[in-house]
């Protein structure tokens, strides 16, 4: 163990800008894949993955019945079915009787009441899986505040209207493209030297496609802004892994003859969970290597915000509180938790759960930021009134204060104590306003 501590540690103390270029780049993937690894037990990655296993298998048929009604509405229904069984190749079974169930959905939801009722529960139920991924997503990224209902009714809707023909323009433009690259080879000698090249180019459309996919997943899942090379670096990693997955599922067809012993005709039901199970995990991973990309030189060696003594917790909302203060008073933008995590140079995931709990100590409040991608803060309160003892007692007055108990005298003796050690704290020369407090990051430094 102190040997593993002593290479996280020098992994984490060096500094980049002191090092040349390619031991610089060496060490950052490193500090990513550190990361990573802890992120993948702090936020609980297979827990999730099981929950979102467990919604997905709620959510399957109503989610193919929503895309073959979408498709039948453009005549695609057809081909939806080809790409379907092309992509879940290995899992025919699972495939077959998912569509038979689909198919007996929508022929329930035609016509009368029950029908209005059946849409509504079909929408709701794709919803609510949407709802958990980004639910699980925005957890990895420290986000604490979700979509709201208007912004997930509309958000999802463009996600379940356009998803089923993404799936098949995807799958036809494959097509298209092969059978022109083809084409394109035999009618010109000179490009025939080049054939082979020409056929790994067609061979990798669909892990191209894969990539895109994960790349667009991590780009709009999120309640915040994810940029483009983050998501993409993730995407390319996430893919390939489940490409990966399906060669070796396909291949080797693992676990069929146990299961096919134990389950018999129903052994195609627990191999197809176990997929979605790895899927998903695959996916989460990703959505760490995509945080973990974005965030790794503000994070360093991040401490669990949550783990923070009441001192520090203290000190870091006054920093945040005087610096979103001393914007708000200059007439600047509300500031975003990356903004402050760099100006005060602070790890990212500390800076994301002090925010949190001053926003539920009433101190401060999140608003859209100009880019609409992610939320800024602002002072709850007249910056003019706010002095350190109020932030301290705030930050003191989360959770329950009142428990059931005899309070006697001696309580009663305690209480006052307490009370006037706190009227000690407002009187005294240090309780200045916060705003008044000195400047200590290097933007406010130099201007």
């Amino acid at each position: 163990m102190r040997i593993i501590k002593m290479i996280n540690d020098s992994i984490w103390n060096v500094r980049l800008e002191d090092i040349n270029p390619f031991a610089a780049f060496f060490v950052k993937q490193l500090r990513i894949v550190l990361i990573v690894l802890k992120n993948y037990t702090k936020d609980n990655l297979q827990l999730q993955a099981a929950g979102l296993t467990f919604y997905t298998m709620l959510s399957v048929v109503p989610i193919v019945a929503l895309a073959f009604a979408i498709s039948k509405g453009f005549g695609f229904e057809k081909t939806l079915e080809e790409e379907l069984t092309t992509a879940l190749k290995g899992h025919e079974e699972v495939v077959e009787q998912i569509m038979t169930f689909a198919s007996r959905m929508l022929e329930n939801t035609k016509g009368g009441l029950l029908a209005g009722v059946g849409v509504v529960i079909l929408l709701w139920t794709v919803m609510q899986l949407l709802s958990n991924v980004e639910l699980s997503f925005n957890e990895i990224w420290q986000v604490g505040k979700g979509r709201t209902w208007l912004r997930k009714i509309t958000d999802y809707f463009v996600i379940m209207l356009f998803a089923p023909i993404l799936v098949i323009l995807a799958g036809s433009m494959t097509v298209v493209i092969s059978g022109q690259l083809e084409n394109l080879v035999t009618g010109y000698d000179f490009l025939q030297t080049i054939g082979p090249f020409i056929h790994f180019l067609v061979r990798m459309i669909p892990y191209t496609l894969i990539w895109l996919l994960f790349t667009f997943v991590y780009m709009i899942m999120p309640n915040t802004k994810v940029s483009f090379k983050s998501a993409l670096v993730a995407g390319i990693i996430a893919g390939t892994s489940f490409q990966l997955l399906e060669w070796v599922y396909i291949n080797f067809q693992v676990g069929v003859s146990r299961y096919n012993a134990i389950y018999g005709s129903f052994a195609a039901l627990p191999l197809f969970m176990i997929w979605v199970n790895t899927s998903w995990l695959i996916t989460l991973v990703g959505a760490e290597v995509a945080y973990a990309n974005q965030y790794v030189t503000e994070i360093k060696n991040e401490i669990d915000g949550g783990k923070l003594s009441s001192s520090q917790r203290h000190i870091i909302a006054l920093l945040l509180l005087r610096n979103i203060s001393v914007r708000f008073e200059n007439g600047e933008d509300a500031p975003r938790s990356k903004d402050l995590s760099t100006s005060l140079s602070l790890p990212f995931g500390v800076t994301a759960r002090v925010l949190e709990l001053m926003i539920d100590a009433r101190l401060i409040y999140e608003v859209e930021a100009n880019d609409k991608e992610d939320s800024g803060f602002l002072p709850h309160r007249s910056i003019d009134k706010v002095y350190v003892s109020d932030v301290l007692t705030a930050l003191d007055g989360l959770g329950y204060t009142e428990i059931s108990m005899m309070k006697d005298a001696v309580y009663n003796l305690y209480f006052d104590r307490y009370d006037s050690l706190q009227q000690v704290m407002k009187n005294s020369s240090e309780n200045t306003l916060v705003k008044d407090l000195p400047a200590i990051n290097i933007h406010e430094e130099l201007s």
